[in-house]
């Protein structure tokens, strides 16, 4: 995909979750920002995850990955 395909996937993706804040639009929105190597904001993304959600796991994982893909391991290695 070319960049504005990402981006116009990211608004739809975006208002999606905003309708309907399931998880499953969280993880696609994630990889789509982590596609562009944009891991501060998919690191975002994840963190709107809370606690009592079935897939804070799934989140936590996925922010230790970006974390340790930016360099910053012992971050990485905290959420794990």
């Amino acid at each position: 995909m070319q960049q504005a395909q990402f981006e116009e996937a990211a608004i739809y993706i975006r208002i999606a979750k905003y309708l309907n804040d399931s998880y499953k639009y969280t993880k696609i929105l994630g990889v789509i920002l982590e596609t562009q190597n944009r891991f501060d904001d998919a690191i975002k993304v994840y963190s709107e995850v809370s606690q009592d959600d079935e897939n804070y796991n799934d989140a936590q994982l996925a922010t230790a990955i970006d974390l340790s893909r930016e360099g910053k391991n012992d971050e990485a290695v905290e959420k794990l």
